[in-house]
């Protein structure tokens, strides 16, 4: 049993050090400053956990992307399926299960350009989670903060 736990906590914690950077999306070698980047957690709001389960029909594998929140794309049209987590609690009947608000949210972002940062945002009405994509601009000074990890921009230069 404590191997199992052990082995859980290791992947969990292997997957939050990818994040570090944006996961690159596509296989060519390219230049980052001809990229965009695709951020699905929006840490403007309340506890949500989003993450990204696919880009362009192919699978965002945790063992491989680290189970990501954000992405980097090259320009042009780009389709993404989202796994949307938000109101977590602790069930009071069953000590220790875990409960949350969650959808499988698919978003469509047209003409994404170079050094551009697109972020999601979420709400939530009528018993639906919604989503509206933001461009927030070239050379966005938006990244992720991971308070035990610190805050990573989404960079663009090509060192």
């Amino acid at each position: 049993m404590k191997f199992l736990v052990s082995l859980l906590v290791t992947a969990f914690l292997l997957g939050c050090t990818t994040q570090h950077a944006p996961f690159q999306a596509y296989e060519q070698k390219v230049p980052l400053s001809q990229t965009a980047v695709f951020m699905a957690m929006n840490q403007t709001g309340p506890l949500i956990q989003s993450r990204i389960k696919q880009t362009d029909g192919k699978d965002m594998p945790c063992a491989v992307a680290g189970c990501p929140y954000w992405v980097r794309v090259l320009p042009g049209t780009h389709s993404f399926v989202l796994d949307y987590r938000s109101n977590f609690g602790v069930g009071l009947v069953a000590v220790g299960a875990v409960s949350w608000t969650g959808a499988g949210l698919e978003v469509n972002v047209p003409n994404m350009l170079p050094k551009h940062v697109y972020r999601a945002s979420y709400w939530e009405s009528d018993g639906k989670v919604h989503v509206n994509v933001v461009d927030l601009g070239e050379n966005s000074e938006v990244g992720l903060d991971f308070s035990y990890m610190g805050y990573h921009k989404a960079r663009f230069d090509d060192q």
